[in-house]
């Protein structure tokens, strides 16, 4: 089954990296696409802030999961328990890693996360990625469920990578 191209050009996206060159990176990928709506954001704690505003419409986040203090993984965790008034827990979200650690790996799959896009970046990954996030068909959990998972101590307030 071929996972349907996306159209870029009316979806607004949040891209949140603690690396600014990881951040315009992505956007310029993301712009080169098509999409027309991008912000930038050098925390989590800044995605929030966003992703909150009630007259911003996100369809989808990129996030990093190893930032400090507010990892890619406690928002993911966040989004889906849905303690963010306004913000809904059925967002689009892919995680970016520099490998795929295993532990993370796992918890962000417990936490309903959409994709991956695993560094160093490449157009056609973060497409594809983005693709089939898009085309995946899932059932939130009760927000309970998500925030009974555990993560992993490397990324709690402070990450490692």
């Amino acid at each position: 089954m071929a996972i349907p191209k996306l159209d870029l050009s009316e979806l607004t996206f949040v891209v949140v990296d603690d690396e600014v060159s990881i951040i315009n990176l992505i956007s310029a990928l993301l712009v080169s696409s098509g999409a027309k709506k991008v912000h930038k954001c050098k925390s989590a704690i800044e995605a929030q802030q966003i992703i909150s505003d009630h007259n911003v419409k996100i369809d989808c986040i990129i996030s990093d999961y190893g930032m400090e203090p507010v990892s890619g993984l406690e928002l993911l965790q966040k989004i889906r328990v849905g303690t963010s008034p306004g913000v809904s827990r059925n967002i689009r979200f892919v995680m970016l890693t520099g490998h795929g650690e295993a532990e993370v790996v796992k918890t962000a799959m417990i936490l309903d996360v959409d994709g991956y896009v695993i560094k160093p970046i490449s157009q056609k990954g973060l497409i594809s990625a983005l693709e089939r996030a898009f085309a995946r068909k899932r059932v939130l959990k009760a927000g309970s469920g998500y925030a009974d998972v555990i993560l992993p101590e490397d990324v709690v307030g402070s990450a490692s990578n």
